[in-house]
């Protein structure tokens, strides 16, 4: 049974809304009537089988796909039919932490970081180290990011994320491949680190107990459609 979509807090910006929205390529269906509403400063974990749905979600949120049916809103944008450029402005403002991640094997930590910084115009080395400290990395900022132990990769690609100033951060279980007690340490220090700065956050979880006390919400996905959604 689909269960009914949660309510907007009406005393809160609206970030995102998709109205049955559905997602398909070639005969393959992976979204069907999704109708979901984001508003400013909450936190919601996805959870939901491998094949459910959870990363197309997630790309019609950050205006990577757009869909095939209904209509999705992200910041204010419309997602479909738009142009190029704006597509690349509205992405701009959404930071994105990837399941996988692509830098140069020579950068460091800190470099890795401070690429975003400086794009903000911040007092880079300050908001590095910053960044690095607040992730429990400082003490690994001079390291090349290639060498860094898969967890420290991450919590490095979290600094980065949050240093861009997003007005939206998704993120799509990044810490899937990590053992039990890390992966739950990862997705609490993103949680938490969205909590402080007051930013809104879509993250897939692998698993129910993956998700972190600071979370506001639980959406559940099953074959494409929710099947879950309340207020945690």
């Amino acid at each position: 049974m689909v269960m009914p979509t949660r309510d907007l807090d009406v005393h809160r910006a609206t970030v995102a809304r998709l109205h049955d929205v559905g997602w398909s390529r070639f005969d393959q269906v992976t979204l069907r009537d999704i109708t979901f509403g984001l508003a400013q400063g909450e936190r919601v974990a996805i959870s939901g089988p491998e094949g459910s749905g959870k990363t197309t979600l997630l790309r019609l949120l950050g205006a990577l796909s757009t869909p095939t049916g209904g209509s999705a809103v992200v910041l204010g944008t419309r997602t479909d039919g738009v142009s190029s450029p704006a597509l690349l402005a509205l992405r701009s403002r959404i930071g994105f932490i990837h399941q996988t991640f692509h830098h140069s094997p020579q950068e460091t930590a800190a470099e890795v970081v401070e690429h975003v910084t400086a794009r903000a115009g911040a007092h880079t080395a300050l908001q590095v180290a910053a960044w690095l400290e607040r992730v429990g990395m400082a003490h690994r900022g001079d390291e090349e990011f290639a060498e860094l132990e898969t967890e420290e990769r991450i919590r490095v690609v979290i600094a980065r994320t949050m240093a861009s100033g997003p007005e939206l951060v998704l993120a799509d279980d990044p810490a899937r491949e990590l053992p039990g007690l890390q992966r739950r340490g990862v997705n609490r220090l993103l949680f938490d680190l969205c909590e402080e700065e007051g930013l809104t956050l879509v993250s897939a979880v692998r698993d129910i107990d993956s998700v972190p006390g600071s979370a506001t919400r639980l959406v559940g996905l099953s074959s494409g459609t929710i099947v879950l959604d309340e207020a945690l």
